[in-house]
């Protein structure tokens, strides 16, 4: 499966400082001497602006490459960080690097709940009866929206074995919980919610409940929901390369929390309370607030002074 798309608004107004130029008209022309028979649209442009779609045609991304001078392949232009992008592109533009420091300098107040903002390992139970028993262990990451009013934006990621899985969507503050209303990158697939307790400073561990669809079920894709539990890493560090199902028995997850620099040992036990406890009244499930107190007071000792 195609990685997703990465902070195409933001590529997008970086490319406008980088070449100097004074809105969509001047880039959509700048594409258009590239390549007369772009797919960069004007008025699409501005959606692709405002994060509300993205370019269907991967030639997009090439002619981009190209307008920048980037001797990067499209696809690697469209994946990459808005970091890795701008490290390229002011490499190829030096004489525009100042500028485009001055405009990322925040000139705003800080984002609310900023310090959620980072990479997280996640955990929860997998749904399909042919790995049943098993944990998933995916990824989150959680950054700033394209337009600053809208607060965070979250990307949800498995590794399935029908292929890789994303699904993207706003961060939300909602009375007592943090909500994740993420959508799938494919059309026509159902929404991924999250429903968590909502964290306090510094953020170390999210956890609550998931409710998507099982990918992989002879009956179909039925809808279910499951505990998960989200760990915050370091700077630096990214969980997605190795997403996967965590394979059956003690040591699996131990072992995965330790490749993070986690204390395996000690959150091992205190994740399984939160995935795993005893659910509440017959026919519903939660997890308990005292194991989720218990694992944050662990996992905050690693992050406060």
């Amino acid at each position: 499966m195609q990685a997703p798309v990465r902070d195409l608004p933001e590529k997008l107004r970086a490319t406008l400082i980088l070449l100097g130029l004074g809105g969509q008209k001047e880039l959509c022309a700048a594409f258009r001497r590239i390549n007369p028979a772009t797919g960069f649209d004007l008025d699409r442009s501005y959606k692709w602006m405002q994060g509300r779609t993205l370019p269907r045609s991967p030639r997009v991304y090439e002619d981009w490459a190209l307008v920048l001078g980037l001797e990067r392949p499209g696809s690697w232009l469209a994946a990459c960080s808005l970091e890795e992008f701008l490290d390229a592109a002011a490499a190829r533009h030096p004489a525009a690097t100042a500028a485009l420091e001055r405009a990322s300098t925040p000139q705003a107040q800080p984002l609310p709940e900023a310090y959620l903002l980072g990479h997280y390992a996640s955990y929860s139970h997998a749904q399909s009866p042919y790995y049943r028993g098993r944990l998933i262990r995916g990824s989150l990451v959680v950054e700033p929206a394209a337009r600053r009013a809208e607060g965070l934006v979250a990307t949800y990621a498995q590794s399935l074995v029908v292929g890789a899985v994303f699904a993207t969507g706003p961060v939300l503050s909602l009375g007592g919980s943090l909500c994740l209303d993420l959508r799938m990158t494919s059309a026509g697939v159902a929404p991924v919610f999250l429903s968590l307790f909502h964290p306090t400073p510094p953020g170390s561990a999210l956890a609550g409940m998931m409710c998507p669809t099982t990918a992989i079920d002879p009956a179909g894709q039925p809808p279910y929901a499951t505990r998960i539990v989200l760990l915050r890493l370091r700077p630096g560090q990214r969980p997605e390369a190795s997403n996967r199902y965590l394979e059956a028995g003690a040591a699996s997850l131990p072992e995965d929390l330790a490749q993070f620099g986690l204390p395996g040992a000690e959150l091992a036990p205190l994740l399984r309370e939160c995935l795993e406890g005893s659910p509440g009244a017959p026919g519903s499930d939660h997890m308990p607030a005292a194991a989720y107190t218990a694992l944050v007071a662990a996992c905050d000792r690693r992050w406060l002074p």
